[in-house]
Order: C-alpha cells, then structure tokens, then sequence
C-alpha cells in the first residue's frame, strides 16, 4: 500500500516544462451560428458545411438552413487522456471552412486558421456569429483576436 501511495504522489506532481492532467478538452472549432441570405433575404434549404482539419484528420458535417435561413454547428472538442507534459509542446494548426451550396454553386462562407484549442480564440467570443449573404464578394477580414477570416460572411 505504501508504494502505492508513492507512485500516486510521484504522478501528481507538476512535471517540468508542461502541464499535467489525466483529460485535456480542446476546442477545433468552436459553436457557429448564422443567416444565409441573399440580398438580405433569407435562403431556406441551403446545404451548409463545416469542416476542419488537424494533424492530417479531415472531418465534415453539413446541416441544411430552416425557414429563416438560420443554421448551427455545435462546438467541436476532442478529449486527450493522460497528457503529461513529456513532450515538447508542438505548434497547433487547425484548419476551419464553411462552404454553402446553392442551386449547385459553392459559396466560401468562412476560412480560418486557428493556432490553439482555446473555447472561442477565434474571434474572442464562444459562440461565432455570421451573416452569409451570397450577393457578397469573398474578403478578408481581421478579428480581435488578430486572425484572418475570409469569406463571404460578415460578423454579427
């Protein structure tokens, strides 16, 4: 029992050059929420996808917009078990799009580049919130928290 007691003291102390933890949550993407429109007025049935890429693992998901126009994706996270710190720490990239597909006619609604896991890094609030107008032209535009968005949606 006494070397049990041991070992569960040795692996709860910090360990040198990063932090411990049996489950760390990262955020990939975080929650979206927003209007299609076009010329201001909404688009019902417009297939929205969401996709992001980290590590070379492509994911995807796609919902459709409501009468409104309206369309969510829910945050993504993944769960690493017993991170403990003994590598050292690598650059994070993770890569965000959302595509809308309209009368057979892809539309770059969002593109970013995230470079950490943090819930809302990437325009320094939880949830995103655009408004996708397909009448616009793509730009580019800076967020607060310095990243470039580019696309098709304004930020609500």
């Amino acid at each position: 029992m006494k070397k049990l007691n041991i070992f569960i003291l040795l692996v709860s102390l910090p360990v040198v050059g990063g932090a411990m933890s049996f489950f760390s949550k990262q955020v990939l993407f975080s929650e979206v929420k927003g209007i299609v429109q076009k010329q201001g007025k909404p688009l019902v049935n417009v297939e929205v996808i969401r996709s992001y890429t980290e590590l070379d693992n492509r994911n995807h998901e796609s919902v459709k917009t409501d009468a409104q126009g309206q369309f969510n994706f829910s945050k993504v996270t993944k769960t690493l078990f017993f991170e403990l710190g003994f590598f050292p720490p690598s650059e994070v990239v993770v890569s965000q799009d959302i595509i809308l597909n309209y009368k057979g006619i892809s539309y770059d609604a969002w593109v970013f580049v995230r470079d950490n896991y943090d819930n809302g890094s990437e325009l320094g609030v939880n949830t995103i919130n655009l408004i996708c107008d397909i009448s616009n032209e793509p730009k580019q535009l800076i967020s607060k928290t310095g990243g470039v968005v580019y696309g098709i949606c304004l930020l609500n």
